[in-house]
């Protein structure tokens, strides 16, 4: 746990391997195939992204959600703790059609992000929030809810509890590696932890991502959204796909 390590330190070893292994974890990223595009199939599906929004991408990494972002808004602010993720992303940026809509720089979720009160359509942090330790996600809860617009939405993908991404037994709060913290979450706790930073949940959803549908090709992925959409039962998935709004 955090405690046993000290959160300080364990905020630093997280932030060493980040910058260390910037171009690594993108390159990784962009092989993950079958897993990401069903991961971020589920995550679209719903948005109802308009033209003229303005969407954070909180916890970015190296950019692998702007792509599909960008083109439909009006602008993408992409934040990481990382200073090295952003510069990827920077790169990516300037050889894109959509670059010019991207503002990227480097901001830590645990931190005041600097941006206006009430300045952002959409909020979307995809598998960042879990890595957040329990009083920096305080402080980006109340940063959320501070630069959301009336009728603003917060999207979260976080860890379900219990994910099978993680073994039998694993508790809910961990550190992997003495580096990288996480948490998973039951439905009803993370409707809390929201609730008590004044977010309503409208919708939480399952995301499998069985690694087995990627066999089944396109049906898989028909299976996956209909897992996912609540027409099939789901007895373990991966992660939550999280829906809230100011109350």
């Amino acid at each position: 746990m955090t405690e046993e390590i000290g959160a300080a330190e364990l905020a630093a070893r997280q932030l060493r391997e980040r910058e260390a292994n910037a171009t690594t974890y993108d390159a990784w990223i962009a092989q993950r195939g079958w897993w990401a595009e069903v991961e971020i199939a589920e995550l679209m599906h719903g948005l109802s992204l308009r033209r003229d929004e303005v969407v954070w991408d909180a916890g970015c990494g190296t950019g692998r959600l702007i792509p599909f972002l960008a083109p439909q808004v009006a602008k993408v602010i992409a934040t990481d703790y990382s200073p090295a993720s952003i510069e990827v992303l920077k790169a990516k940026c300037l050889a894109a059609p959509w670059g010019s809509k991207v503002e990227a720089f480097a901001a830590d979720m645990a931190q005041p992000c600097g941006l206006s009160d009430a300045s952002v359509d959409r909020i979307i942090s995809l598998q960042a929030f879990q890595h957040v330790d329990p009083a920096g996600r305080q402080v980006a809860l109340a940063e959320f809810r501070r630069v959301l617009r009336p009728q603003g939405r917060l999207t979260l993908v976080v860890y379900a509890y219990p994910s099978w991404v993680f073994s039998s037994g694993t508790p809910a709060e961990g550190v992997l590696s003495d580096t990288l913290y996480f948490r998973q979450w039951q439905a009803d706790e993370i409707r809390q932890e929201l609730a008590e930073a004044g977010l309503s949940v409208e919708r939480l959803a399952p995301m499998v991502c069985w690694p087995q549908l990627r066999r089944a090709g396109s049906l898989g992925k028909q299976v996956e959204m209909a897992a996912h959409l609540g027409y099939l039962p789901v007895w373990r998935s991966a992660y939550w796909l999280v829906e809230a709004k100011s109350v």
